[in-house]
């Protein structure tokens, strides 16, 4: 497992006792929570200095992350870095019908073959889910349609045809109940 631990490092700065405080935190793989703690002990304890005395508060704890389809993070995560994403996929009309899975949060359309329809995922299931929509080629006569599942709505209608544009997108958020609201 993977903990998140917030150290409030401090610092002696000078001989008259001023500290510099600094608010850092650290991911730690190890098994347990106290594994995780004693795995921090031992990085400080190999810094080798007396200046820095610190105070440990484990706050958010994640599932395993490998194969995981849900990893929560209490309070905030700061990346350093970029976050990749394994849900991209390319749709045609010979894909159509399409119904977008559990992982897949960019779909590029290319309706320029013929009318492609997306079938939206149940918006009770994802809550706060966002989802990306981006045509690669003009739909010219064609339509694309993202059907609501259920009796889901999407903007308060059954379904959205309004993407035609090359290079439009539109960004969908689950409202975690009964909706897709379109941004």
């Amino acid at each position: 497992m993977l903990f998140v631990i917030d150290i409030l490092e401090k610092k002696k700065t000078d001989s008259l006792f001023k500290t510099e405080k600094r608010l850092v935190s650290k991911l730690i793989e190890a098994d347990s929570e106290a594994n995780a703690e004693i795995k921090l002990n031992e990085y400080y304890t190999s810094l080798e200095t007396e200046d820095i005395n610190y105070e440990i508060s484990i706050n958010s704890i994640t599932s395993t992350l490998q194969g995981s389809t849900t990893t929560q993070i209490s309070g905030s995560l700061t990346l350093d870095g970029s976050l990749l994403n394994p849900g991209t996929v390319n749709l045609t009309h010979t894909d159509s019908p399409y119904t977008i899975t559990s992982t897949e949060q960019f779909l590029l359309i290319d309706p320029s073959g013929g009318d492609v329809i997306v079938n939206m995922p149940d918006a009770a299931t994802y809550p706060g889910r966002e989802i990306r929509f981006k045509l690669t080629q003009a739909a010219g006569a064609n339509t694309v349609t993202l059907q609501r599942q259920g009796a889901d709505t999407i903007d308060g209608a059954t379904t959205y045809t309004d993407l035609d544009i090359q290079y439009e997108s539109i960004s969908t958020v689950s409202n975690g109940s009964d909706g897709w609201f379109i941004f």
